[in-house]
């Protein structure tokens, strides 16, 4: 049997916080869940340290300096790894746009040999309930971007939903991230594609957000343009 852990970044998430933590239980009660909260003003730590004499999986890494996506997860990364105690690491937001659902079916392309597993948005069989097809366009758009700079040849480059085990996050070089907000997710699928290992792609569902506001701004988008230039003449 696996030891998973479910790493959730989460900045004013006090809306979504709980369901999503229940339901990922709900999901695999043997699971757990890491939460690397940004110190978010809307006392969204408070919650997860509500809920953690009832659910004993649960953990909280608040972090008080640099607050970013990316630096979000590196934490967590590097603190997972020196737990020492889990083998596979799943990423997953917040805001229901993941469901944990599709988590056993991550594992088990794992078990049937890929060395990371993504939920992707744009296989063909993915489905966009509630998304706009401005947005859905804007997606494809950024893809084939992404997909035609640095060589990745699978068709979701920004998921943020994937399974990796330990071992292959030990070996890409966690110290060596150039990005800081959302280029963070396609920077490390290239970086797993460079150290030749085989990611493979689930169909996921692509739902709107479910409660909040979206973390997305121009200086995010503005950099995530310019990242995958950065990274290709590293």
């Amino acid at each position: 049997m696996r030891k998973i852990i479910v790493l959730i970044p989460t900045y004013n998430e006090a809306q979504n916080i709980q369901p999503i933590i229940e339901r990922t239980f709900s999901v695999d009660p043997s699971l757990s869940i890491l939460v690397i909260d940004d110190n978010s003003p809307d006392s969204t730590a408070n919650i997860v340290r509500s809920m953690q004499p009832n659910f004993p999986n649960l953990d909280l890494l608040v972090r008080y300096q640099q607050r970013g996506f990316a630096k979000s997860y590196l934490a967590g990364f590097h603190k997972v790894i020196s737990d020492n105690k889990f083998d596979t690491v799943i990423t997953m937001d917040a805001d229901f746009s993941h469901d944990p659902q599709e988590i056993p079916h991550l594992i088990k392309l794992l078990d049937s040999g890929a060395d990371v597993s993504l939920g992707s948005r744009h296989t063909t069989r993915a489905t966009f309930p509630g998304i706009s097809l401005w947005r859905q366009l804007l997606s494809r758009f950024a893809q084939r971007y992404v997909q035609t700079i640095l060589g990745l040849h699978i068709q979701d480059c920004t998921t943020g939903y994937l399974a990796i085990p330990i071992n292959v996050l030990r070996a890409i070089g966690l110290n060596q991230f150039r990005s800081d907000g959302y280029g963070f997710l396609f920077e490390l699928k290239f970086k797993l594609t460079q150290q030749g290992f085989k990611l493979r792609e689930h169909p996921v569902k692509w739902p709107k957000r479910h409660q909040g506001k979206s973390k997305m701004t121009n200086k995010i988008i503005l950099d995530s343009v310019l990242l995958p230039w950065k990274i290709k003449f590293s």
